[in-house]
């Protein structure tokens, strides 16, 4: 009985997280470096209370000719605070886990780095 008890909890969380990192359809690597304060900029733009199933981007291409794509999407139904310790957290376990960028969701939030050329 535990054991159905365990897997019944497991496939919760699968049902309810995931993650991929981008391939080698992404061209380019980029700089983490940029990347971390693409994200920084971002989460400053995106704090603050998000609708029902509402998404925020930011994009801004650097003097390199990248650009660093980024977007955060509240999943639930409602009203929902992010704050930017939260968002940050989120956003930047993209840029650090994967080398092309990468998305992720959870819950309550999706998220989402890519790098591009244009905005």
């Amino acid at each position: 009985m535990k054991f159905l008890g365990l897997t019944a909890a497991a496939l919760t969380l699968v049902a309810t997280a995931g993650a991929t990192c981008h391939g080698d359809y992404t061209d380019e690597l980029y700089d983490k470096n940029k990347a971390f304060q693409a994200a920084k900029d971002a989460c400053n733009e995106f704090k603050g209370t998000f609708g029902s199933h509402k998404a925020k981007s930011h994009c801004k291409l650097g003097k390199d000719g990248k650009g660093y794509s980024i977007i955060v999407v509240h999943r639930g139904d409602g009203n929902r605070d992010l704050g930017y310790d939260e968002c940050y957290d989120g956003v930047q376990k993209e840029i650090g886990g994967c080398s092309r960028g990468g998305y992720s969701y959870y819950d309550n939030w999706e998220y989402g780095v890519w790098v591009t050329k244009s905005c």
